[in-house]
């Protein structure tokens, strides 16, 4: 039995319509297990550039599924010219980013998300990894840089998740 039928025989049957974090999930699965573009059932592929074709959110599923992208070899893939420019033009002044429903929520610029920028810093190194132009997101790599993301702002002594136990993206 090849890796590729062990693994999908995991999956629910209709793993490649599954709503919401799942489907991100599943796809990022395929890439952590060393597995390629080629490897993916057609309908999962499909579903993969359909979800590329919306509009960049910018949240931390984004970042993870363009991650797994990466990883399982779409680095030349036309869409991922499309995905770089969409995230440098909706880069947030403190050089991070936040998801659309917290945008939506907001009637100022909101501070960026760690959560997503750290989704957003894994994709730029594996773009690096691929040999794709991530010059444009230093404001990025200085927003880690700059902060304390660990300890609290206001009580250096606790973490920042002290309060969300099991929490995870």
């Amino acid at each position: 039995e090849s890796v590729v039928q062990w693994f999908t025989n995991k999956l629910p049957n209709n793993w490649t319509e599954e709503k919401g974090l799942r489907f991100t999930y599943y796809i990022t699965a395929f890439a952590e297990c060393g597995l390629s573009r080629e490897d993916l059932p057609k309908e999962a592929e499909e579903r993969l550039l359909r979800e590329c074709e919306k509009e960049l959110d910018c949240g931390c599923e984004n970042f993870m599924l363009f991650t797994a992208m990466l990883k399982l070899g779409y680095s030349k893939h036309p869409i991922m010219t499309k995905i770089l420019s969409s995230a440098k033009q909706q880069m947030l002044p403190d050089g991070g980013y936040v998801c659309e429903r917290i945008r939506k929520k907001t009637d100022h610029t909101p501070k960026s998300c760690y959560k997503s920028d750290v989704h957003a810093l894994c994709f730029l190194g594996e773009c690096r990894k691929n040999g794709l132009d991530i010059a444009e997101f230093q404001p990025l790599v200085d927003y880690f840089l700059k902060r304390n993301l660990f300890y609290k702002g206001t009580d250096k002594t606790e973490l920042v998740l002290n309060d969300r136990e099991g929490w995870r993206t």
